[in-house]
């Protein structure tokens, strides 16, 4: 029997798109994300997997800090494999906004299942731009030079 991860990495970076983004936004108070489920089941005899319980709020940061337009790196969790996450981020100027993330695959195609994030690992760009919106999106990175999936 080969152990397999079962979690997904997501690691988010931000970035203002301009100066004008950084002005507009204030200083970001916090990011969290949403995952779908909080426990992972695991039989051993079976090897059968499944994820339980209510959806878990994993907050990456709640002190305040200012965009710049040079990308920052936020921090990491692992959580439950999905095909999206959604990131909810609060702002100094009373911006909450709730972002759909959808995990792509190297070629960039969405996952189709979250059998597809497990043992992965992603980067989840957010774009702050000037007119209060977050473009955002889930790129599929590697785990070391030779795997992109942690399980190899």
């Amino acid at each position: 029997q080969v152990y397999k991860h079962q979690l997904t990495m997501l690691k988010v970076i931000v970035r203002a798109t301009s100066f004008d983004a950084t002005d507009s936004w204030g200083k970001i108070k916090k990011i969290t994300i949403m995952s779908p489920h909080d426990a992972v089941e695991i039989d051993l005899k079976s090897d059968e997997v499944s994820y339980t319980g209510g959806a878990a709020q994993m907050i990456l940061m709640d002190t305040p800090m200012e965009l710049d337009i040079t990308p920052v790196e936020i921090g990491s969790v692992m959580c439950a494999p999905d095909v999206k996450y959604n990131v909810i981020v609060e702002s100094e100027k009373s911006y909450v906004r709730d972002v759909n993330v959808v995990l792509k695959t190297s070629a960039g195609q969405a996952l189709s299942s979250a059998n597809d994030a497990k043992g992965k690992y992603f980067i989840i760009n957010l774009y702050f731009n000037s007119f209060n919106d977050i473009d955002a999106n889930g790129e599929l990175l590697k785990w070391n030079e030779e795997y992109e999936d942690l399980n190899g």
